[in-house]
């Protein structure tokens, strides 16, 4: 019985059922390759390797390409030039500029259906960043006024941008060293070469934009000698007297016309004072001002002999009022400063002037010489407590060279050795050579510690300048044509770096601003390209 019901159970369990089939077999299989396990890249830059499929038995479905990125390496774009392939696929990668330079981990996977089987492939990539050098440039564009050039084009190759309301102007994605361009009008081109620095002052030798405005105010009153001092005014034979305005905002004395911020009071005048206050601005001032009483070699003002009285009093100042100010003065002490020149350009010295710092533009200029030597000099200095001297020197040669030399900071007494800088001097193409190729090389010699400003013009172009701490240029010249040239250089700067700074800010400077400069200028020089 028992063996009939097992038969019965058998015969039913074999008849009754539907089992799955088992899978048919799959055709073929693939892998991945790489062509490199490691890529290394820049941070901000792009850089490409070969995915290659590799079949066997027969394998013919399509295969879908995907790069796996870990949580750190979220800033790592990716893409793929075949997706999906059936042989291979180029795969360009772009980390960041913000990525941390590191070594990142990455896995690209391959995946593929067939007979509704997936199947999944990978390969590990290490991708090494290191550090971007690129930059973004933020700068601004002034005129040689110091004043803002506003909606002016900055080009870096062919990308530029228009500056804002101040000037200022920002370019993303830079490779140090770089070069700009700053187009103010249609006349005029501006090269900065081989710049580094993130945040470049771009001081333009042009007068467009102009100078800032000015205000004017009137200034009246008398000077008071202290009691028992000995001091009198009139003043005496052979002695003078300068009163000055001062102010940071104020116009150098030696661009304004008589009688403003300066009067002079000759032997015979005062107490009583009038000039006229000049600053820049639109509002009002707080300035001082100043005053110095000398006694001179009779019939030469410019050589004193001793200092007799100083004083200063604080002012403020209404556009277009009238103020009346009387300022005390008191005895002051004479020191004596000495100055030996060296003159290595061999220019012919056509003047030197002695100044005293009062604000950063303005100044009592004590002392002066005109003739062409020497080149030793001795004068007597007004020891003022807290203000110190200038020494400034002017020379040129016939050929054209030039030179304009400041030195600030100078102790009322004491000795100074100065060797003057040289002028530079144009190398090549030679006065009047024609026929020159056009991607002839401009060349030159320049002062030590200078950048230079190439003049390049030619009738019917823009007049081109080239900033630079180099001595060679090759501007890309245009056949037939005659251009003229000429280099000015400027200093202390180490390099075209230096010269994009801060120091500038107000502007190219001039004789009586309180620092250091030198300015240089060559020869002008023309030269024709061949037909």
């Amino acid at each position: 019985m028992r063996y009939c019901l097992l038969s019965l159970l058998l015969i039913a369990g074999c008849a009754g059922g539907n089992p799955t089939p088992p899978s048919p077999p799959v055709e073929g299989d693939f892998q991945i390759a790489l062509s490199t396990g490691t890529l290394n890249l820049e941070a901000g830059t792009t850089g490409s390797l070969e995915v290659t499929l590799e079949k066997t038995g027969g394998f013919s479905a399509q295969v879908q390409l995907s790069l796996v990125r870990i949580p750190s390496t979220l800033g790592v774009s990716a893409s793929f030039s075949q997706n999906p392939i059936q042989s291979s696929s180029t795969l360009t990668l772009n980390p960041s500029g913000e990525l941390a330079a590191g070594e990142y981990t990455l896995l690209v996977r391959a995946t593929a259906s067939v007979n509704g089987q997936v199947l999944k492939r990978e390969r590990t990539l290490t991708l090494g960043v290191s550090a971007s050098s690129q930059m973004t440039v933020s700068g601004q564009a002034k005129n040689r006024f110091g004043q803002p050039l506003a909606g002016v084009p900055v080009c870096q190759g062919s990308r530029c941008v228009n500056t804002d309301a101040e000037g200022r102007f920002s370019l993303s994605g830079i490779t140090p060293p770089y070069d700009l361009t700053v187009r103010p009008a249609a006349t005029q081109e501006h090269i900065f070469l081989g710049l580094s620095r993130p945040d470049p002052l771009l001081l333009l030798f042009t007068s467009l934009g102009g100078a800032s405005a000015e205000q004017t105010a009137g200034l009246s009153g008398s000077l008071l000698p202290q009691s028992g001092s000995g001091i009198t005014f009139p003043n005496p034979a052979n002695t003078g007297v300068q009163v000055v305005f001062g102010a940071p905002q104020a116009r150098l004395t030696q661009f304004v016309p008589p009688g403003y911020n300066l009067q002079t009071l000759f032997p015979g005048q005062g107490p009583a004072y009038t000039l006229t206050a000049a600053w820049n601005g639109s509002g009002s001032v707080q300035g001082r001002v100043y005053v110095l009483q000398w006694r001179y070699v009779p019939d030469l003002p410019g050589t004193p002999e001793a200092f007799l009285a100083y004083g200063s009093r604080v002012v403020s100042l209404d556009p277009g009022e009238s103020a009346s100010l009387n300022v005390g003065v008191a005895p002051i002490s004479t020191g004596a400063l000495s100055v030996n020149l060296t003159n290595p350009s061999g220019l012919t010295l056509r003047s030197r002037q002695l100044y005293v710092n009062l604000e950063a533009r303005s100044l009592f200029l004590i002392a002066s010489n005109n003739a062409e030597s020497p080149l030793n000099l001795s004068w007597a200095t007004p020891v003022i407590p807290g203000k110190t001297l200038t020494f400034a020197a002017y020379a040129d040669a016939p050929d054209g060279r030039t030179l304009s030399f400041q030195q600030n900071g100078l102790g009322s007494s004491g000795f100074i050795d100065r060797v003057l800088p040289v002028a530079p001097g144009l190398s090549s193409p030679n006065q009047g050579q024609s026929g020159l190729p056009l991607n002839t090389p401009l060349q030159w010699s320049r002062p030590a510690d200078s950048t230079c400003l190439l003049f390049l013009s030619s009738a019917g172009q823009p007049t081109r300048t080239f900033y630079t701490d180099r001595t060679t240029v090759v501007p890309g010249l245009e056949a037939n044509r005659t251009y003229n040239w000429f280099v000015q250089c400027y200093g202390p700067f180490e390099n075209v770096n230096a010269f994009a700074g801060p120091a500038w800010a107000a502007g190219y400077p001039a004789f009586g601003w309180d620092m250091s400069f030198f300015q240089a200028s060559s020869v002008l020089r023309n030269f024709s390209t061949a037909p």
